[in-house]
C-alpha cells in the first residue's frame, strides 16, 4: 500500500494518509507542538479529548502541529467554553492573531472585538490562558474544488458536534448555507 492512497465515493473525494507503519513506527495522530515557536505552551496535547459539556471521549484522526495549514481548531478559555474556527493558514499565525485581539480588545472603541476577545476581557482572562487544539486537518482535494467551502462545512460540523454556540460556547452564530 502506498503512503498516500486515493479514496473515491459519490459524496467525497479526498486524499487519505495511510495508517501503515513507517520506518519510525506507527504514524501519530493528535495535536503536538512543533518546538520551533512560542505557541507550544498553549497547545492541548494528545490524540483525544473529552467533549466539553457531555464528557464523552473524542479521538482525533490527524497529526497536527503549529505549522499545519488548512485546519479546524478549537480555542478554549479557562472556564472550558470553546470557540471552533477554521483557517487556511498556519495554526501559529492564526493563534497569534487571536492572542493579539485578546490583548488589544477595546469594547468602548469597538477595536479588536471578536467573540473570543470579548469573553476574555469580560471574564478577566488574559491571552496566556488561551488553550487550543486542532480538531481536524482538511486536505486539499486532488481535483480541486471549493476548498474554503469544505473548510466551512467541517467548521459547522464541529461547532454542532461540540455544541460550541452561545451560551454553552463562544461561537455566536453559524449558518448552514455552505451545504447548499
Amino acid at each position: 500500500m502506498d503512503a498516500i492512497s486515493s479514496e473515491n465515493s459519490d459524496s467525497n473525494r479526498f486524499i487519505e494518509i495511510s495508517t501503515q507503519p513507517t520506518f519510525f513506527g506507527k504514524r501519530r495522530v493528535g495535536t503536538f507542538p512543533c518546538l520551533s515557536c512560542g505557541c507550544w505552551n498553549s497547545i492541548i496535547k494528545g490524540d483525544s479529548f473529552n467533549h466539553l459539556s457531555k464528557g464523552y471521549h473524542i479521538k482525533l484522526q490527524h497529526f497536527a502541529t503549529c505549522t499545519t495549514t488548512g485546519v479546524i481548531h478549537m480555542l478554549k478559555c479557562p472556564f472550558g467554553k470553546a470557540y471552533v474556527v477554521k483557517t487556511k493558514r498556519e495554526v501559529r499565525t492564526r493563534i497569534g492573531e487571536h492572542k493579539r485581539t485578546i490583548t488589544n480588545c477595546d469594547l468602548e472603541k469597538q477595536k479588536y472585538v471578536t467573540p473570543v476577545s470579548r469573553h476574555f476581557l469580560l471574564q478577566g482572562h488574559n491571552s496566556n490562558q488561551l488553550r487550543r487544539l486542532v480538531l481536524q486537518v482538511v486536505n486539499i482535494l486532488p481535483r480541486g474544488g471549493d476548498y474554503n467551502r469544505i473548510l466551512l462545512q467541517k467548521e459547522i460540523m464541529w461547532i454542532d458536534r461540540l455544541n460550541s454556540t452561545a451560551p454553552m460556547g463562544l461561537n455566536e452564530h453559524f449558518n448552514y448555507s455552505c451545504f447548499f
